[in-house]
């Protein structure tokens, strides 16, 4: 009797158990316990062909975020909370993520095997990309994974490009991107080098500030000063360029709570100038050094310079205050607005003439202008701390006339404006960011 009561009890099926009545829970990201559920469903992609999108809140209040892709469908749709963190696999291509709650929107480029990154900050949204991704996923992938990038690349490559413009590229494994900046490179040297030469006169050109012949040579002026611009800034954006491709760099992130900025500026005009030719171009470099005091506003010393005529007949010494502010910060862009004024003191002597023993020699010339200023500021970033900039100005001496770098020819002073004349300027240079 007792054996067939065990063996019955073996043979009978487990009990079960009913589970309560009530909605399922709601399953949400692992790195994000606070994170809602993404709508529409997460993609789901063949893991040979994957890439990650990591999207970060540091903002101590919740932000909506969506997804789009390069045709603008929507893809993802959340809301990070206050530390929040999601992580989406996606298909390689281009994705336009969006800040909902302040409008800001990174257009982020999701690779095979590698990770991009958009962060909600407190002073808005931030885009990188290039990170390889976490060991676990990426053993997921099949095929060959492009290798690192070389230390000794972010050294070599932009010191290559600073020596021989596009070199670094070609280092960089971009032979078609090298050969043509070097090309672009040759292209403008020839081009400023032809229009310089035109600087002198030309077989038509009359004299005085009369001239029949100004407007010809005031666009040769005009068309030495767009390709030397052009050159300068085709020659500094590829040192950086090569830096940052060295470096796996591809979405800079702007340093906008930056203390001190440091620029180097050309600022170059065309003025009238007495003789043949009449028309001539006028330089001016200069260091500023700009303290930011507060959210997107800057002041600090602008427009330093010391410039030496020839035989040191003329010395110019100038500096002056900035006040300058960012109207529009956009992923790599800015747009700022600035003023201010040049202080400009200049001291020359004429060459000492043969005089008599005992008597006085003819006494040295001095000037001295106060040019106020107002321009904008373009800003465009290759690097998170480096920037290319393009300066448009509109200034006027008072006071007496302003002198730019040089003399003319024959060591003449003649490459300075008359004061009161209202003059168009542009500025092409560089900015770095501490």
């Amino acid at each position: 009797m007792l054996r067939c009561l065990l063996v019955a009890a073996l043979a009978a099926p487990p009990p079960t158990t009913t589970p309560a009545v009530g909605p399922a829970p709601v399953a949400s990201p692992a790195s994000s316990p606070s994170t809602p559920p993404i709508a529409p469903p997460p993609v789901v992609v063949d893991a040979s062909q994957r890439g990650g999108l990591e999207l970060v809140s540091t903002r101590p209040e919740a932000g909506s975020v969506s997804v789009r892709d390069s045709k603008g469908a929507l893809v993802a749709t959340l809301q990070l909370q206050a530390g929040g963190r999601a992580q989406l696999d996606l298909p390689p291509g281009e994705y336009a993520i969006d800040d909902t709650a302040r409008g800001g929107r990174i257009t982020l480029s999701v690779e095979k095997g590698r990770r991009a990154r958009f962060e909600l900050t407190p002073a808005g949204a931030r885009g990188s990309a290039g990170e390889p991704l976490a060991p676990a996923m990426a053993s997921a992938t099949s095929g060959p994974e492009a290798p690192p990038p070389r230390r000794w690349k972010r050294v070599v490559a932009p010191v290559l490009s600073a020596v021989v413009p596009g070199l670094g590229q070609m280092i960089n494994r971009q032979p078609g991107k090298g050969v043509g900046i070097l090309f672009g490179t040759i292209a403008l040297a020839l081009g400023a080098g032809l229009m310089q030469r035109t600087g002198g006169g030309t077989d038509v050109s009359t004299r005085g500030l009369a001239s029949g012949s100004y407007a010809g040579e005031a666009i040769g002026a005009v068309g030495y000063g767009v390709l030397s611009g052009g050159l300068q800034m085709l020659y500094a954006s590829q040192i950086m360029e090569a830096y940052a491709t060295a470096s796996g760099l591809r979405a800079p992130e702007p340093r906008t709570r930056h203390r001190v900025a440091l620029e180097m500026t050309r600022m170059a005009t065309v003025g009238q100038r007495p003789g043949d030719p009449a028309a001539g171009f006028f330089a001016d470099w200069s260091l500023s050094v700009l303290g930011q005091v507060a959210r997107r506003f800057s002041v600090g010393a602008g427009d330093l310079s010391v410039k030496q005529g020839q035989g040191f007949t003329r010395t110019t010494l100038q500096g002056g205050l900035r006040l300058s502010y960012r109207v529009l910060e956009r992923s790599r862009m800015w747009l700022g607005v600035a003023a201010g004024v040049i202080l400009q003191g200049s001291f020359g002597r004429s060459p000492t003439p043969l005089v008599p023993a005992g008597a006085q020699a003819p006494a040295g010339q001095g000037s001295f202008a106060a040019i106020p200023y107002a321009q904008l500021d373009l800003r465009f970033f290759i690097l998170s701390r480096w920037s290319l900039n393009l300066t448009p100005r509109i200034s006027a001496p008072l006071g007496g006339p302003r002198f730019f770098s040089g003399p003319g020819p024959g060591g003449h002073d003649d490459r300075a404006v008359s004061r009161n004349a209202l003059t168009l300027e542009l500025g092409t240079g560089v900015g770095v960011y501490f």
